[in-house]
């Protein structure tokens, strides 16, 4: 079993001569097969948390360890993957021209065999739709080597079947990673996630109880029926 360790991030950036923190002492784990979820309103530092995770971003201060090991740059060494929410993918490749460049030839039979995959082998990746777009980043990512994920917003701009398609894909669990993703769409988060975390005024909290998240302002009171 794979663990990961974040421990005491701290992030601010200079604003008109003022410092805006926008994480503090932040802490967090995942262990293999986790899906942890992380809400919070625009601005509030998801993204950057993410990135700082990944090991693109670096902040004031920040410990990450992996296996107990202590690592600042993790994608260097293939420890944890990462899906933004704008696509990398280069879209004049075809699906399947994507698939042979990313796998071999085991794991690429594997995912062709995947309907939703095989319906789109030979489109071009610029001529998916969001939903198609979003189901074929989070399956490649669930089956590469990394330990651990990171989904930014992998429901944001999807169509509806296909939220509910990637929530099978992350619930599946192909590889038995360890997740962490985001979303402002907070009932697709709920649904899939095994621990679920608030990011509010910089400090994250452990939410066990849906109706901390009206406590807490982040939805409206009488959202959960309590």
């Amino acid at each position: 079993m794979n663990t990961l360790e974040i421990d005491s991030v701290r992030l601010s950036f200079s604003n008109f001569s003022r410092e805006q923190r926008i994480l503090t002492d932040c802490y967090l784990n995942c262990v293999s097969g986790e899906i942890i979820g992380v809400l919070g309103r625009n601005g509030c530092g998801k993204s950057s948390l993410f990135k700082i995770i990944f090991g693109s971003l670096n902040p004031a201060n920040k410990l990450i360890r992996i296996n107990g090991e202590v690592c600042s740059q993790p994608f260097k060494k293939k420890l944890v993957g990462y899906i933004p929410q704008v696509s990398i993918f280069p879209g004049d490749f075809t699906v399947n021209k994507l698939l042979k460049f990313l796998f071999g030839k085991e794991r690429l039979e594997s995912i062709k065999s995947y309907e939703r995959i095989e319906s789109i082998l030979k489109t071009k990746i610029r001529k998916l739709s969001g939903g198609e777009l979003k189901y074929l980043e989070v399956l490649t990512m669930l089956h590469m080597n990394h330990p651990f994920i990171l989904l930014d917003e992998p429901f944001s701009g999807v169509e509806p079947i296909y939220q509910k398609e990637i929530q099978v894909l992350l619930k599946s669990n192909p590889q038995n990673k360890g997740i962490l993703l985001t979303d402002h769409n907070y009932r697709n988060i709920l649904e899939v996630s095994d621990r679920l975390y608030l990011l509010r005024e910089g400090v994250l909290k452990h939410v066990t109880d849906f109706s901390e998240l009206e406590l807490y302002g982040y939805v409206p009171s009488g959202t959960f029926g309590k």
